[in-house]
Parts: structure tokens; C-alpha cells; sequence
């Protein structure tokens, strides 16, 4: 992982604090364009981009983050929460249930 890969995803994280969700999903994409593999940076861009009600692109983005990383119960839980959000509750049911297996293989 490259520093310049990490300062644009935590510059990310910052703006999506400040909610300027656009600022956020280019800077998201700028550490994606980096570092292709970088799954956080994925699953980070797409929750700013479901905020925006951009849905299927949310899901291509959780899509991906859980194939680089499908260990992470916190990929499944976001991409849960974007299901839910686009009224599919049984996707969201799935990959909650899913999330909280994988989280509690962590502890």
C-alpha cells in the first residue's frame, strides 16, 4: 500500500465526516486508482455513495471490497445496510447475518 494510496483514503474519511460526499467518492476513487486492491477504499466509497442514493454503484463497490477482502464482516455489513436502504430485506437479512459470523470469528 502506497502512503500516497493511504493520505487520499484518510483525506476521504474526513470529508465524508464533513459530509462532502462528492469530495469524498473522488478521493476514494484517487487511492482506488492507486492501489486497485485496496478493499477499504472500496467499501469506504461505496457508503458516500449510497448516502448519495447511488445504489447499484454502492453495491458494485461493497461487491468488490468483499471480493478483494471476504473475510471482513464490516464489507458485509455495509453492503446489508445498502440493501436495506434499497428495500431489499432479505439481501440485507443475508449479508447482516453473514457480517456478524464473520465478526465473530474475530473475537
Amino acid at each position: 500500500m502506497t502512503d500516497q494510496a493511504i493520505e487520499l483514503y484518510n483525506q476521504g474519511v474526513v470529508l465524508m465526516e464533513k459530509q462532502q460526499n462528492q469530495d469524498a467518492q473522488k478521493a476514494f476513487g484517487a487511492a482506488i486508482e492507486l492501489e486497485p486492491t485496496f478493499a477499504e477504499a472500496y467499501n469506504a466509497r461505496a457508503v458516500v455513495t449510497a448516502l448519495d442514493g447511488q445504489f447499484t454503484e454502492a453495491i458494485q463497490d461493497v461487491d468488490e471490497a468483499i471480493r478483494l477482502k471476504p473475510s471482513s464482516g464490516r464489507f458485509y455489513r455495509t453492503r446489508g445496510l445498502i440493501y436495506r436502504e434499497m428495500g431489499d430485506e432479505a439481501q440485507a437479512t443475508e449479508n447482516l447475518a453473514k457480517s456478524d459470523e464473520l465478526t465473530q470469528k474475530d473475537t
